[in-house]
């Protein structure tokens, strides 16, 4: 019974919020992922990709901040990489970015709105070809 109880605490917030941050090539017209990925291999001088989040209810700000930080492979210590500002409508419930990488690793993601909820968040691999 214990566990039962402790397995749907852990899966109410995930469940009831919906939210999602999906790396991909590209968005399709109704927000739907192409070629999802957890990899993405980019050129010595950058690449990018999409990363598409779908918020699991409508959106209340008009701005969001795309957060990134690569993953030190010795420490697994977060670094902070740089933030993204975007511009979104009120009411949308998912929305993307496409985001360009110059490093290759591991990266978390993290995507708030201007009153710093947490939207999504997100892991990806990124190496050279």
């Amino acid at each position: 019974m214990y566990r039962l109880i402790l397995f749907l605490v852990l899966l109410l917030p995930i469940g009831v919020s919906g939210q999602r941050l999906i790396f991909c090539e590209k968005v399709d017209q109704s927000g739907n992922e192409i070629n999802p990925a957890s990899l993405f291999y980019i050129d010595a001088k950058g690449g990018f990709f999409t990363a598409l989040v779908k918020a699991g209810e409508n959106l209340t700000v008009d701005e969001v901040v795309y957060d990134l930080y690569l993953i030190d492979e010795k420490t697994g210590k977060e670094i902070f990489n740089s933030s993204i500002r975007m511009k979104v409508s009120r009411g949308v419930s998912w929305f993307y970015k496409e985001i360009t990488f110059y490093k290759s690793g591991t990266y978390h993601v993290y995507v708030y709105d201007t009153m710093d909820k947490l939207l999504a968040v997100g892991k990806v691999n990124v190496a050279f070809r």
